[in-house]
């Protein structure tokens, strides 16, 4: 750990910040939200029943959760274009500094900012 409280790269590391990485994560969720949005005007203008709005919601918004998961499983590295993967599931969105990915080719650990509760994007 730093002085900040955060944890500190692996040796022969350097710490970078992505300040990208947030605004490629809400251009995503706001894309992959469209159809959702288009339903949803379709059917209210339509006078479709409330079960075929409802059923669509539903259909509609795990579709939307599962791209927008697929999309950030990996990212590119902002130095050298190569995939490297988000590691999600491991907790550092909730650690000081945010969410953290590593480019084992650029020998850099690239810090989004994007925390978890809600802040940080």
């Amino acid at each position: 750990m730093n002085d900040d409280g955060e944890p500190r790269p692996p040796s022969g590391y350097q710490l970078r910040e992505d300040s990208s990485f947030g605004r490629r994560f809400i251009l995503t969720l706001f894309l992959a939200s469209l159809p959702l949005m288009v339903f949803l005007v379709v059917a209210v203008l339509a006078g479709w029943p409330m079960a075929v709005l409802i059923g669509g919601l539903v259909a509609l918004s795990a579709l939307e959760l599962v791209a927008v998961a697929m999309a950030f499983r990996t990212t590119r590295c902002p130095q050298c274009g190569m995939r490297v993967p988000v590691p999600w599931r491991d907790g550092t969105q909730f650690q000081p500094g945010g969410l953290r990915y590593t480019c084992d080719a650029c020998r850099i650990v690239w810090v989004t900012r994007v925390e978890g509760g809600g802040s940080g994007v």
